[in-house]
């Protein structure tokens, strides 16, 4: 079975379905499936350099009340996958257009598994991947 998952770094719903199809897989070790992940820009128009984060959740969501119960309703899914989403440390919204293009380049040179951290480390840890850096592994 062939599956294509389109998806954005700087998604969190999309690190929980992530999470969620992966345990799925786990379920069923007897199905042949085949992954292609897919790049998906949620915000193709925003700066390269991202912008300020509260600004772009106002924007976004307008109210804040409305935001917050977004945020809970997060981190509860997060937290039932073992996703501990800070919020809170994540000063900018950043365009994903670098990150997808690291994430690609990791999975051919370092391996899949090693190139999941970069999700996780946007969502739980806040790091935001604006440029692309030069690593020793290069």
């Amino acid at each position: 079975m062939q599956v294509e998952v389109y998806s954005d770094t700087v998604c969190p719903w999309c690190f929980i379905g992530k999470r969620r199809f992966a345990l799925a897989r786990r379920q069923r070790p007897q199905l042949n499936i085949e992954v292609s992940w897919r790049a998906f820009e949620l915000n193709p128009d925003l700066a390269t350099d991202g912008m300020d984060r509260d600004q772009y959740l106002m924007r976004k969501f307008g109210d804040p009340g409305r935001l917050q119960e977004r945020h809970e309703n997060l981190r509860e899914a997060g937290a039932a996958l073992g996703i501990q989403f800070r919020f809170d440390l994540i000063r900018r919204m950043p365009n994903s257009r670098a990150s997808h293009a690291l994430l690609a380049f990791a999975r051919v040179r370092v391996g899949r598994r090693r190139s999941a951290r970069l999700c996780s480390a946007r969502t739980s840890n806040a790091v935001a991947i604006l440029v692309i850096p030069t690593f020793s592994w290069m």
